[in-house]
């Protein structure tokens, strides 16, 4: 079994971008995850990236990096696709800088328990 097999369990989770990996929408048990913040894989989430999905992050790097749109002319100028890619895009950066803040809170706060407990 390989990364593209798809197993009976899900043995991968990915954060919901419905509630960003919240829980809650509008004070709801969000649909999408149902109040669990992750949604289960059953097949590793790179082995479901498609050439078409890739090109489209391409597109996302080079307008990110060196703030070159895919078609000539401005924003309204750009297919529907890649204005999708752009908005994927951003919720998944904003919500990975999210979590790694929680994370680093997380750590700095054991490890200033850790100090006061002598560890």
């Amino acid at each position: 079994m390989g990364c593209h097999s798809e197993v009976k369990k899900a043995r991968w989770t990915i954060p919901c971008l419905s509630c960003m990996a919240e829980g809650r929408v509008q004070g709801k048990v969000c649909p999408e995850c149902n109040g669990m913040k992750k949604i289960p894989q059953s097949r590793c989430p790179l082995s479901q990236i498609t050439d078409h999905n890739h090109q489209g992050f391409r597109f996302y790097c080079h307008f990110k990096n060196y703030n070159i749109l895919p078609e000539s002319g401005g924003m309204a100028e750009q297919s529907s696709y890649f204005l999708k890619v752009l908005e994927f895009c951003e919720t998944v950066t904003n919500l990975t800088g999210k979590l790694d803040d929680e994370h680093k809170q997380r750590v700095a706060m054991m490890n200033s328990k850790a100090g006061k407990d002598g560890f």
